[in-house]
Formats: structure tokens, C-alpha cells, sequence
């Protein structure tokens, strides 16, 4: 196990960035425009990330490496960042605008991050431990962000519909792609290649196209209009969170690999499936997308920092 470097800690972010300003240029002369943002956003919703879901799920060994420990606190901790977030951001500022805080509050981009950090420091063992918390996290955190997304959009014109949200929950595609994909990892049938690597290609692409949207949608006059609220989702999700819920881990004795898929979890920046949440359910996605954007430029210093504080004082 080592710390991390500078140049590490930039090369797991700078992908994401560059693939952002891709898009954002191709926005910006006109190659891709806002009916590419809302049938990508569609074709990930729908297809994209429900197949990365599914592949993560069926090849993760949740039998051997299953952590109940872990798991009630790190699906604990969602919940607690949810109730908070969605209280107090519905105190100053709209309904669309609350959903997309709360959801980037709560919902990181532990696809991307938990993997690459697990495996630094611990090799395949991190890996796997960090593919089954990831397959109890994406079922909690899409439940939730349609139960308030849902119940957000709605009360501009009518009562919360519990029925309603329900069966939203139960027919969206990031759920179904997980429980179907817990099942099939515990049935122990095959899993053949030649099925495998097409789902899992087609799932691949789900990240980059939904960065892509990202920066084709991104508009530097809505930032400087929202800048207090971006700051505001930024902290929140880059500081205020990983400061709490990493300092009670460790109080509870949490080290090693379990600490570090928690720290990938926590320091993670928002995941851009906000973004495609926010577009499909009627929520402040240009809101959604900036928080994306910019928790993610400045996850670089935040994850380094993270990892040098963490790997000093001899928990991971």
C-alpha cells in the first residue's frame, strides 16, 4: 500500500475532465446540441447505465466479501445525508433546485472512483469489496432519488401520489438491472463472453457519453447566475460530507479496505447520473450538471488531500 501522488490523484480526474470539455467545445460550435443532451441522457437512463449496473453486480464476489457492517453504515449514512439535505436546502431555494442539491449531496460517483482507489491501495481484494458495496449503494441511492425527485415535481400541481412513486421505483431500469443482477450472481449459472462483452461495452459507454452531455449542456452564464448555490452543492458534497461520515467511520473502528471503499464513497464528486436524474425528472439539471462538472475539478485536490490525511494517520 502507498499514499497517493499529485499525479495520480490528477490522472483519475483528468479523464473525466477532458471528456467534459469535449463536449462543451462540440457544444460551443454547434457539432452536438441540446436534442443530442436529451437522447443521450435517454439512452443512458434507459439502457447505458442499467448494463454498467448489471455487469458490476454479476461479476462482483458478494458472497465472499459481503461486510454487513459496512453496508448498514454506508447505506445508513445515504439516508442521513438525504433527510438533511432535503430539509434544509427546502428552506431557501425552489423545488427543482432543492432535488438537484439534495441528490448531489448524497449520490457520488463511487462507479468511477471506488474501484480505481480500492484497487491502488489494496489490488483485486479492494477491487471486489468495492463492486459489492457499489451493488447495495446504486439500488439505495436511485430509490431515493426518485423519491424526491418525484414528490419535488409533483407538488407543483398536485399531492404526492405514494402509488405513483412506487411503481416509478419499481420500474426503473437502474433497480431492475441490479436486482436482476444480484439474483443471477447468486444463481452461480454462466456468465459466457460472448454475452458479457457486448453488454459490458455498451454499458462502458454510458459514462462518457453522460460527460459528454455534460459539457455540451454546461453554460458558464447560468454558473455565474447560480454560482452561490454551485459553491454551495460543491462543499457539501466535497467537504462537509467526507469530514462527517469519514470521522464517525473511523471512530467505529473502520480501517483498511473497508475505509477505503468508504473514502471513495464519501470524497467521490457528484456522479453524472444526477445530471441524467435531474433531465428525465423534471429537476434543475443545468443545476445538476454544474455540480458535476465543478466537484470534479476540484476532487482532485480534495481526494489528495484525503488520501495523504488518511494513509498519515495509519487507517488505510
Amino acid at each position: 500500500m502507498k499514499a497517493f501522488s499529485i499525479y495520480e490523484s490528477f490522472s483519475t480526474i483528468a479523464p473525466i475532465l477532458i471528456t467534459i470539455g469535449i463536449g462543451y467545445i462540440l457544444g460551443q460550435f454547434h457539432m452536438l446540441s441540446n436534442r443530442f443532451v436529451t437522447e443521450a441522457n435517454r439512452l443512458n437512463y434507459v439502457i447505458g447505465f442499467p448494463l454498467l449496473l448489471f455487469n458490476s453486480t454479476v461479476t462482483a464476489d458478494i458472497r465472499t466479501l459481503f461486510d454487513l457492517r459496512l453496508v448498514i453504515y454506508s447505506i445508513s449514512s445515504i439516508f442521513i445525508m438525504a433527510i438533511i439535505g432535503y430539509f434544509l436546502y427546502g428552506k431557501f431555494v425552489s423545488p427543482d433546485k432543492q432535488g438537484a442539491l439534495t441528490t448531489t449531496t448524497f449520490r457520488s460517483d463511487i462507479l468511477l472512483f471506488a474501484v480505481y482507489i480500492s484497487g491502488k491501495l489494496f489490488g483485486d481484494k479492494g477491487v471486489a469489496l468495492a463492486a459489492m458495496l457499489t451493488a447495495f449503494i446504486s439500488p439505495t441511492v436511485t430509490t431515493l432519488s426518485i423519491f424526491i425527485l418525484s414528490h419535488l415535481d409533483q407538488t407543483h400541481t398536485k399531492k404526492l401520489n405514494l402509488s405513483q412513486v412506487l411503481k416509478d421505483v419499481a420500474k426503473n431500469p437502474f433497480i431492475i438491472a441490479v436486482i436482476i443482477g444480484i439474483f443471477y450472481n447468486w444463481s452461480a449459472l454462466p456468465y459466457p463472453s460472448m454475452i458479457q462483452e457486448p453488454l459490458a461495452d455498451i454499458g462502458a459507454i454510458s459514462i462518457p457519453l453522460s460527460l459528454i452531455a455534460i459539457g455540451v449542456q454546461l453554460d458558464f452564464k447560468n454558473i455565474v447566475a447560480d454560482r452561490k448555490i454551485v459553491t454551495l452543492g460543491v462543499i457539501a458534497r466535497l467537504v462537509i460530507v467526507p469530514i462527517i461520515f469519514l470521522a464517525g467511520a473511523i471512530v467505529l473502528g473502520f480501517t483498511g479496505m473497508s475505509l477505503a471503499c468508504l473514502f471513495a464513497q464519501y470524497a467521490a464528486p457528484a456522479t453524472s447520473s444526477c445530471f441524467t436524474f435531474a433531465e428525465q425528472m423534471n429537476s434543475d439539471a443545468q443545476l445538476a450538471g454544474n455540480i458535476v462538472v465543478f466537484s470534479t475539478v476540484f476532487s482532485i485536490l480534495t481526494i489528495f488531500i484525503g488520501l495523504v490525511i488518511l494513509t498519515s494517520m495509519g487507517v488505510l
